[in-house]
């Protein structure tokens, strides 16, 4: 692999769109945000704003310049002596080959309006000449970039000043610097004097017990509610859904709180998993069979009926489609299509035998199918074709893309080419304005705190392998399928992190995920977790009620 050239950077800014910034419904104004942690693969900073579910505005990162001393190593990465800083939080490997220092200020020009937290992975600065010289390098280097794109920098780490770095006290002014409980000096905590200037963000240790140490300091959370306009409060690293809601509510209750500032959950993972663990609510809709309309109507099929869960009667509906104020289905065990109108009413019934694919009607079609014998009734052009037949579930797309799952793999079928886009189970598809979204259950989650972390494979070397009961959502306009189809491959899938086209991330650990075209989505929770239901470093939930049913939440609208 060959490092990221600064001519890439000037490329991609050019090609780029510059969207950037929060979901508005957890930050900018919300009480819960987040802040992304160890993104150090620069090549993943275009598919954060390239086409993103966040709002324009602002994003939140923090990266890891770590010192090395290996003249081989330093030498390859484009210094000229045996010192070198890379982008790795924990110790890289001499073999691997990552971003570095003498990057950052061109790829900074991709994240303007964000705030850019360093934290430095050194011994002591103050002891090192060589260490100082390099993050002093570093720095100065940024220095036009970040005034002329209105960045904010955020000293941690080793950047940060310490009791003993006296060195650090009136350095690199006038970026601030994280104070965290238990480890910087306690005065700074209330106190602006001398070099407790220096720090003004507060970094909460995981998890509760923090935020109840700082609440019960006097004044509540000492000094730093003065400047939370500025520096929202942060916490790290919460990763499980019982951490981060037993952290919502302890918060909640604290006096910052009910004065409105925000706390950010400092994550590795996609920030779409942090908005569903926190903002998630429970659905009493049926299993599988329970769609809604475009105008917000609840279809739920159960025990053989549409809206009759009495009757004894058992069917297989194989397929439904969304369509406008009505709904379609497909049941295989008595080959009948069936139009479903508001109040769960059949009010049109065909017989067909041996249909593979359903979709809704155009014009004066209610609704078109395929038959196993290549026969199409209706006009497919512009609408997504739900198909049952030997795949395990997919869609076809106006007429020219298929998109489907043989259990373990997403595939891509399109002019004459069948290519890998990811893995997954269980696909699901809906249209949303000129966009398709997906969703997959036993996918990957290419970032999560081991895999950010870990010195190799770097995030967009990895190759995906399914993960049990791992959902993750794909969001692509319609236009670019066909060449994304093309262009996707195992080692840089179309579903990647990644990826500056489509946009890609898990949502969490559970079940049978379904997207729906007014953006909420749907998915049953785990009845036990455990080792084999959930893969522990993705994020595990918690497990379902008695009679719980779905759980949903919603994307922000500005997807």
């Amino acid at each position: 692999r060959s490092t990221v050239s600064v001519l890439y950077w000037a490329d991609m800014a050019a090609r780029v769109v510059m969207v950037l910034g929060l979901a508005a419904c957890v930050s900018g104004g919300g009480l819960f945000g987040y802040q992304l942690h160890s993104y150090n693969d620069m090549r993943q900073w275009p598919a954060l704003q390239a086409r993103t579910f966040f709002a324009p505005g602002f994003t939140r990162l923090k990266i890891d310049p770590h010192y090395m001393h290996d003249k081989d190593f330093c030498h390859r990465h484009g210094f000229t002596t045996a010192d070198c800083l890379v982008f790795n939080h924990d110790t890289p490997d001499l073999q691997e080959t990552y971003n570095t220092s003498l990057q950052l200020a061109a790829g900074l020009k991709l994240l303007p309006n964000s705030v850019i937290a360093l934290c430095g992975k050194s011994a002591d600065p103050c002891l090192s000449p060589s260490v100082l010289e390099l993050f002093d390098n570093m720095l100065n280097s940024i220095k036009d970039t970040v005034a002329a794109n209105n960045i904010t920098i955020i000293l941690d780490g080793s950047l940060a000043p310490g009791a003993t770095s006296r060195c650090l006290w009136d350095k690199w002014l006038p970026w601030s610097s994280t104070w965290i409980n238990g480890e910087d000096v306690q005065g700074a905590a209330t106190s602006n004097n001398g070099y407790f200037n220096r720090f003004q963000v507060l970094n909460m240790k995981c998890c509760s017990g923090s935020i109840t140490a700082m609440q019960n300091m006097d004044p509540p959370f000492g000094k730093f509610p003065n400047v939370s306009k500025q520096f929202p409060f942060q916490l790290w690293e919460p990763i499980d859904e019982p951490t981060m809601r037993d952290v919502k509510s302890t918060y909640a209750a604290s006096d910052a709180a009910k004065q409105g500032i925000e706390l950010l959950y400092a994550i590795n993972q996609d920030p779409v998993q942090m908005l569903n663990y926190v903002y998630s609510e429970t659905s009493q809709m049926q299993e599988a069979t329970t769609v809604i309309s475009a105008d917000g109507t609840v279809f739920t099929y159960a025990n053989g009926h549409w809206g009759d869960a009495t009757a004894a009667t058992s069917h297989t509906i194989v397929m439904i489609q969304t369509c406008g104020t009505y709904v379609v289905t497909y049941d295989n065990a008595t080959g009948t299509i069936q139009q479903l109108s508001g109040g769960n009413t059949v009010s049109l019934s065909v017989k067909v035998d041996n249909v593979v694919a359903l979709q809704c009607g155009v014009q004066s079609d209610v609704f078109v199918y395929a038959t196993a014998d290549g026969k199409v009734v209706g006009s497919v052009s512009g609408l997504m074709m739900q198909v049952a037949s030997t795949v395990q579930s997919g869609y076809y797309l106006y007429g020219s893309a298929f998109v489907f799952s043989n259990g373990t793999h997403v595939l891509g079928a399109a002019n004459n080419a069948l290519n890998v886009l990811g893995v997954g189970s269980d696909l699901r598809a809906t249209l949303h304005k000129q966009d398709v979204v997906f969703t997959v259950t036993n996918g990957y989650c290419y970032n999560c705190e081991v895999f950010n972390k870990r010195p190799t494979p770097r995030m967009c070397d990895q190759v995906p392998t399914p993960q049990v009961n791992v959902m993750t959502i794909t969001k692509i306009m319609a236009a670019d399928l066909v060449t994304s189809i093309a262009r996707s491959s195992l080692a840089m899938p179309m579903m990647h992190s990644c990826n500056t086209v489509a946009l890609h991330g898990s949502f969490g650990v559970g079940r049978l995920p379904v997207p729906t075209a007014t953006l909420r989505v749907y998915y049953l929770p785990l009845e036990t977790v455990s080792s084999s239901t959930c893969p522990s470093e993705c994020g595990c939930p918690v497990p379902a009620a008695a009679g719980e049913g779905y759980r949903v939440f919603t994307l922000p609208s500005t997807i």
